[in-house]
């Protein structure tokens, strides 16, 4: 019998995503320099394949990201050391992907994920809407990941590991930050953002990356387990 069954969005990202990280594994000894590729064009490129390995790995765990299971109820490990461990143990992607092009880190190769290993910040899913937008649902208005905080998480004074704490920039944050729908992109700013994490949820304005401001539904990105921004 013919069918003329369609790929949805999410299989296609998912394929996409396939094709994206058997390149991340097989070659990552290739120079980005060599590729005529920026720093910033190489780290946009890693936050994008880790957003592409929680799409792949969600496609055997029922929609859901890695830290939350098959039955939708939080994994008892659930940090970002957690969540990576799994991605790493499973090789979606080798130690030196999830590591900024200019943060001095060990590259993990096997045992325990630790905050040494890796660069990049996590949603924060303990609480019901962050975690409804732990799995692939395309939605083009959740934040999943981004560069890191750091020095501090005070507005006035958060900087990136683009511009450290006292150098030219100040403590102006600047950075990638990775959307469920696998939009990649370099902001100026850690605050002013529109989001919306959970069907039914209303939109919040000017959210902040790195601060639980103790409502749920926002964009509270962390580092170091399960709440730690620095």
């Amino acid at each position: 019998m013919k069918s003329d069954r369609a790929f949805t969005l999410v299989e296609l990202l998912g394929v996409a995503c396939v094709v994206g990280l058997v390149m991340a594994v097989l070659l990552p000894t290739l120079s980005y320099g060599a590729r005529g590729q920026s720093k910033k064009e190489q780290n946009g490129q890693q936050l994008r394949g880790v957003h592409c390995a929680l799409v792949t790995y969600a496609q055997g765990n029922k929609t859901y990201y890695p830290g939350i299971q098959r039955n939708g109820k939080l994994e008892k490990d659930h940090s970002v050391a957690g969540v990576l461990q799994l991605l790493l143990d499973a090789s979606f992607f080798p130690g030196d992907y999830i590591i900024h092009p200019d943060d001095a880190k060990t590259s993990w190769q096997r045992g325990e994920v630790r905050v040494d290993h890796y660069s990049y910040a996590l949603l924060r899913i303990e609480d019901r809407p962050e975690q409804a937008e732990w799995r692939d649902t395309l939605n083009s208005e959740a934040i999943v990941a981004s560069d890191r905080a750091v020095g501090s998480v005070d507005p006035g004074l958060v900087a990136s590991l683009w511009n450290k704490a006292g150098d030219k920039h100040g403590g102006r944050w600047r950075g990638h930050v990775v959307y469920n729908d696998n939009a990649v992109r370099f902001e100026q700013s850690a605050d002013g953002y529109t989001t919306r994490y959970g069907d039914g949820n209303p939109n919040r304005a000017n959210d902040y990356l790195f601060a639980d401001d103790g409502k749920s539904g926002n964009a509270d990105m962390v580092y170091r387990g399960t709440d730690g921004h620095l």
